[in-house]
């Protein structure tokens, strides 16, 4: 999403499925990733307002914003940022860091 502020930016909405604890759970572990020295994207607030919701042709998406309307979670959008995997190489220190803060914070997108 492109804010007032001419930035881009990934929004976590309030209103999806895991609900705003996630997104509480988001920022700690930002802050602990911070903590142990890995590069952690900027967090925002970002305002969604509720007149975006009708102005979306896919009804899920409608339901999704009426759901957020009000402040997000806005993460800044880094262009040409990769998942780590084998190409290109990472060093195996920092991979291994990553992992183990997923193990250690249980994160829910890497979970059944």
């Amino acid at each position: 999403m492109e804010a007032d502020d001419l930035g881009m930016y990934v929004v976590k909405f309030r209103g999806a499925g895991q609900g705003p604890r996630a997104l509480v759970a988001e920022v700690i572990c930002a802050g602990l990733a911070e903590a142990i020295g890995l590069r952690v994207p900027r967090w925002v607030p970002v305002l969604v307002p509720a007149e975006l919701a009708p102005a979306e042709p896919d009804e899920e998406v409608q339901h999704l914003l009426r759901a957020s309307a009000g402040i997000n979670l806005g993460v800044d959008f880094l262009p040409g940022a990769l998942d780590v995997g084998p190409l290109p190489a990472v060093d195996p220190g920092l991979a291994g860091l990553i992992v183990w803060l997923d193990a250690l914070v249980n994160n829910v997108d890497r979970t059944w």
